[in-house]
């Protein structure tokens, strides 16, 4: 973003209507939303996709060395008990990982940690990232050279960086539609390969 664009900082919780008047030419989009538990258990959700499967084939190896263990030496049983167990384990996490990621994203809110305190965001996106703002004005800037993948539900949008991840709301756009804002993150995932 331009050192303009640097400058802009939104009002907290201003009126759409006023927002929207107030928005410079070059904001593609405007997002606000209050971070809700609901908002984090998706980011959650999303995040955990690929971890899971990793976890679930990982998960598999230890079991299948376990049982091969077992019935190959008498001298390898506490391989098959350090495999089964690493097996177990890994099962038990993987089924609760989406839980522990969400009681983990819903601590770190509560108790304010992170560039941005409160629940409140304003996200405004141009063609070269994004801006995060908070209800202080504390913002936070994602180029998109640094942008690594998109998730999505029927709720969310997760744009994941290099050292973090911004949630927008599919129901909260000031500027811009979802539908619009899923194409251009698109384009921009593409744009970086």
């Amino acid at each position: 973003m331009s050192q303009d664009e640097a400058r802009y900082t939104p009002e907290p919780h201003e009126a759409a209507v006023d927002a929207a008047s107030t928005i410079p030419d070059d904001i593609l989009f405007l997002n606000e939303y209050e971070y809700t538990n609901d908002l984090v258990a998706d980011f959650a959700r999303i995040e955990t996709e690929g971890r899971r499967q990793v976890l679930l084939v990982s998960a598999v190896v230890f079991l299948g060395i376990a049982v091969v263990s077992l019935f190959t030496s008498h001298a390898t049983s506490w391989v098959a008990l350090f495999a089964g167990l690493a097996g177990v384990f890994l099962l038990w996490y993987r089924a609760n990982l989406r839980y522990i990621l969400s009681r983990h994203y819903v601590d770190a809110v509560e108790k304010n940690q992170g560039a941005l305190n409160g629940r409140y965001r304003r996200v405004a996106v141009n063609d070269g990232g994004l801006m995060v703002f908070g209800a202080d004005g504390r913002s936070q800037y994602f180029p998109f050279e640094k942008l690594r993948s998109v998730g999505r539900n029927d709720r969310i949008f997760v744009a994941v960086f290099d050292d973090a991840g911004v949630t927008v709301p599919q129901d909260s756009f000031i500027k811009g539609t979802a539908e619009e804002f899923a194409r251009f993150l698109d384009e921009k995932k593409h744009a970086r390969r």
